[in-house]
């Protein structure tokens, strides 16, 4: 976890309250609801956190790419030298399995950094105290709201100039993204992420690299521009090879970790100063009303899973959760006979 992202979720979590449930100073917001004020706290907390479990995991995905990228070079030298002059090889069910896993290495690292910065949307619209839904936020919506700030959609900001300020901070922020890595990077990971998720499945290019029989490696190509279908972007470039980018997909991967990193980074710095001003000054911001519109519900699902029901050794017993998870829990009142309002929540 980066420095900026830990602070923050360091002061989030000193602030969430035990006997007030969620965090303690929004409870001096006479109109927030207490129930939301517990939900969005947790909310908050889950998504800060899941920042950096989100590049963790890319970081663990983009480091199995390379390693399986290797494995498949030193593999396909060894076929090349028996096969000669032909380059005709013949894959057995590991070598092709292989071959799926560095594509599906390369879409989990993707998957997760995209995950990474739909969760900061959802921790920025929190901390910054922009009426939106937080489970509802997610990068293409703040980005909208960074580029609108603050005359397209004013009921979502605050009124107040010197809240604005704070606002305006954390919009700037999140607009940033080009300072952190090159030319369109964040909209190329974005596209790709969309495309692998949505659309039809592309056909893979391997590039053969190298000037002889002992360095030739393969490269894993990567669209140019991952939003166009195979057909279009073979009919709109002059070589077939102009449709991928010629560089390395493990230096891709990591370099987009690497911006991504920066980027929360960057942005949870932000974040942390505004928490900080708005706890020390909290009308300078106060917390939306009603944001939060998923009150809990009768159980509309009757799925059961799969297989034979697992025997629970202590059900309706302990539970065992570490310090930090149990601080998490108690601020949220879900222990000791469920989550309930106290009857005069000190303001």
């Amino acid at each position: 976890m980066t420095t900026a992202l830990r602070a923050l979720l360091d002061e989030i979590h000193s602030d969430l309250d035990d006997d007030r449930g969620g965090i303690g100073w929004w409870h001096l917001y006479e109109e927030t609801d207490w129930d939301e004020v517990v939900v969005v706290s947790d909310y908050l907390y889950g998504s800060v956190r899941g920042v950096g479990v989100a590049i963790e995991a890319a970081r663990r995905e983009a480091e199995r790419h390379r390693e399986l990228l290797t494995a498949e070079n030193f593999w396909l030298r060894s076929e090349w030298k028996r096969a000669g002059s032909t380059f005709i090889v013949r894959r057995r069910p590991a070598e092709v399995r292989r071959t799926r896993d560095i594509q599906i290495s390369a879409e989990g690292a993707i998957f997760h950094l995209v995950q990474a910065l739909d969760r900061m949307a959802a921790a920025a619209v929190v901390v910054s105290s922009v009426a939106v839904d937080p489970v509802r936020a997610d990068w293409g919506m703040l980005d909208g709201i960074a580029a609108d700030f603050p005359t397209v959609r004013p009921a979502r900001f605050a009124s107040d100039s010197s809240g604005q300020r704070l606002q305006k901070a954390v919009m700037a922020a999140v607009q940033s993204a080009d300072d952190h890595g090159p030319t369109d990077w964040l909209p190329w990971l974005l596209r790709t992420r969309n495309t692998q998720a949505h659309r039809a499945e592309k056909v893979g290019f391997q590039l053969l690299v190298g000037k002889s029989l002992n360095d030739y490696r393969i490269v894993h190509a990567m669209y140019r521009q991952p939003e166009w279908h195979d057909l279009e972007a073979m009919a709109k470039t002059a070589e077939l090879y102009d449709t991928v980018l010629d560089r390395e997909s493990e230096a891709i991967i990591a370099g987009l970790t690497e911006s991504t990193s920066a980027f929360c980074d960057a942005l949870a710095s932000s974040l942390l100063e505004v928490w900080l001003a708005r706890r020390s000054t909290p009308t300078l911001l106060p917390q939306p009303v009603g944001v939060w519109r998923r009150k809990a519900k009768e159980p509309s699902l009757r799925f059961e899973g799969y297989g034979s029901p697992v025997r629970i050794s202590q059900k309706g017993g302990a539970m065992h959760v570490s310090p930090i998870d149990g601080k998490r829990l108690r601020a949220a009142q879900v222990l000791d006979g469920g989550r309930r309002a106290p009857t005069n929540p000190a303001r």
